[in-house]
């Protein structure tokens, strides 16, 4: 693809970048939250983690994965 000019030499992105982890120092800081799918099942899974400690604080089971279902899988997590 260089020879027919499709290509160009880009130096700066050539160069390796530091890899920084974004990552909280202090417990109940920041949490994430992934949604995943069994599709044997048909449900949606809701995983809540700790972003320092790595330890999942809760998880809930539902129909849809929706914003109001993951306040509310939230709001029990942190009650618990």
């Amino acid at each position: 693809m260089k020879e027919r000019g499709y290509v160009k030499e880009e130096p700066k992105k050539q160069r390796q970048r530091k890899w920084v982890r974004y990552e909280r120092k202090h417990s109940l800081s920041l949490y994430h939250i992934d949604w995943f799918e069994d599709v044997e099942d048909g449900v949606q899974i809701l995983i809540i983690e700790d972003d320092a400690s790595r330890f999942i604080s809760g998880y809930c089971v539902f129909k849809n994965a929706t914003a109001s279902n993951s306040v509310l899988a939230l709001k029990e997590s942190i009650e618990k």
